[in-house]
């Protein structure tokens, strides 16, 4: 997703997306419902991390419910190699993109 600067030109300023869509994406962990999402191939984790701008996660489940987070902040975070995220994904609508083109680029 490359966003629009305030004359509504192409600003260079993105982030990137990698989507996933059915309900075998993601697991309830027992102990804490927590959403999990299990990386498979351990080269996405160096592949994801590789780029220069953020990578967020959407995930589509068969009731259309369409949620990202952001995986570049959370594999950061756990300053490790992990084989699966915490998906705390938020909704994916307009808004949310708004509200993080304005958190991640307040300058456009």
């Amino acid at each position: 997703i490359e966003f629009k600067n305030k004359e509504g030109n192409a600003s260079g300023k993105k982030v990137y997306v990698q989507l996933k869509s059915g309900d075998s994406y993601l697991r309830t962990r027992k102990k804490d419902d927590t959403e999990i999402f299990q990386i498979k191939n351990d080269r996405l984790i160096d592949y994801w991390q590789s780029h220069n701008y953020p990578v967020m996660l959407v995930i589509r489940n068969s009731n259309d419910e369409i949620r990202w987070m952001n995986i570049t902040d959370y594999l950061t975070v756990q300053a490790r190699k992990t084989k699966a995220i915490e998906f705390s994904g938020e909704d994916f609508t307009s808004l949310n993109v708004e509200r993080l083109r304005k958190e991640l680029y307040p300058d456009i």
